[in-house]
């Protein structure tokens, strides 16, 4: 049986502090009417049945951690087209659960 040192779990306490601090910055940083592109340097689309004027994001650095984000729709394409033009409207606060996969 392992026994992880006091050191060790201080250090990655630390770690997973350092972790959703940055995640916080990065979903305070986004603001109405930045772009799905922009959205999409730090998070990506998560799995499962998703619709393009209402999205879930994971962000990149951890999987656990995701936000919902509604869109405004630009163009002449169909709302099951995910353009990287769309604006944000609305962006949720980050909040913690399993991945969820195809």
């Amino acid at each position: 049986m392992g026994l992880i040192s006091a050191g060790a779990r201080a250090q990655t306490s630390q770690d997973s502090v350092l972790l959703i601090t940055d995640a916080l910055k990065v979903v305070g940083e986004i603001t109405v009417g930045d772009t799905r592109a922009t959205l999409e340097r730090e998070f990506e689309l998560e799995g499962g049945l998703q619709s393009a004027g209402r999205s879930r994001y994971v962000f990149k650095k951890c999987h656990l951690i995701k936000i919902e984000v509604e869109f405004s729709h630009k163009g002449d394409s169909s709302w099951t087209d995910f353009s990287p033009t769309d604006s944000i409207v609305h962006v949720s606060k980050p909040y913690l659960e399993y991945p969820i996969t195809d």
